[in-house]
């Protein structure tokens, strides 16, 4: 796909009337994705990606999933837990795609100087984590681990930004915590690694299409030929770690060095692959271990959120 003009969807406009009326109309409208400071998408340019129509870009307000199941979105990536958390009622958009990541992206990090040697030992502390999120689930796939319920701890629902805060003020004693947090917390304060998420997290972290995208031939072929420059940005990335982590830094104003260290850690950033039968029963054991937590009031099934042959 490196600077080409996606040859499916214009040679589909090409050869239709329709189409190519149709591709005008996205192009006047653009194609609406959710990302976040330092997201893959950043990188297009520098990897040599082009895209035929233009996007728009979705930064900020409420969480990206909730703007996905509100239509403000065409397409969105998000980790397996937000969506159980709004079954059944919300099945405005469907699962077409997996970012496979490394499992142990997240970790339990306590202070430096910490007593806190072992799992068991997060009986009665400060615990801060992320609602609906993977640091909600792995904490409490750790406590079920350990024999503690919700109320042997005290679980403090933060932002990534509010709980770098409590953490550095001395307000938390563990943070489940994910991304160049991690290495913030790591370098600038000195916090120990008490667990890894390796055991806990699948790795899998969908990508949602809205139901109107997915009904619409030309916006199907704009998202498809997105996912296909995100593939191609995650082998520029793998073969030029140091210019992406100094992008990346001048994006977020965090050093260079944490990100080659995340992705030192993790050892890539992740693939981008067809879904499968794997991936929603890992999306249901996601769903099943949620609600015999207490964390959604009734048992959902994730399946129909699925489309496995979007991307075949």
């Amino acid at each position: 796909m490196r600077r080409r003009e996606f040859n499916l969807l214009l040679g589909l406009a090409a050869a239709s009337p329709w189409l190519s009326s149709a591709t005008g109309a996205l192009a006047a409208s653009s194609l609406r994705v959710g990302r976040y400071k330092g997201d893959l998408s950043y990188s297009f340019e520098a990897a040599g990606v082009s895209l035929p129509y233009p996007v728009s870009y979705y930064v900020g307000g409420a969480p990206i999933t909730e703007a996905l199941a509100s239509q403000q979105l065409d397409l969105a990536g998000m980790s397996e837990i937000p969506p159980v958390f709004a079954l059944p009622s919300n099945t405005t958009y469907k699962l077409v795609g997996v970012m496979k990541m490394p499992p142990a992206t997240q970790v339990i990090l306590v202070p430096e100087k910490s007593s806190l040697e072992q799992l068991a030992d997060l009986r009665g502390k400060r615990i801060g984590y992320v609602r609906a999120t993977t640091s909600h689930f792995f904490l409490l796939q750790v406590l079920k681990e350990q024999g503690l319920s919700w109320q042997d701890v005290q679980a403090i629902n933060l932002t990534t930004q509010d709980g770098l805060s409590a953490f550095q003020s001395g307000e938390l004693d563990a943070w489940f915590i994910y991304g160049v947090f991690v290495q913030f917390a790591k370098f600038r304060l000195g916090a120990r690694l008490l667990k890894d998420s390796a055991g806990y997290l699948s790795g899998n972290y969908p990508y949602g299409v809205t139901n109107a995208a997915w009904a619409d031939p030309v916006r199907r072929q704009a998202v498809r030929a997105y996912l296909d420059a995100m593939r191609e940005t995650l082998a520029w990335v793998a073969a030029n770690p140091r210019q992406w982590a100094e992008l990346n830094g001048r994006l977020t104003h965090v050093p260079a060095a944490y990100y080659l260290d995340q992705l030192d850690e993790q050892g890539q950033l992740g693939r981008l692959q067809r879904p499968d039968h794997a991936s929603i029963q890992s999306q249901q054991q996601v769903a099943d271990a949620l609600f015999a937590a207490g964390a959604i009031p009734q048992q959902v099934d994730v399946s129909p959120l699925w489309d496995l042959d979007f991307l075949a």
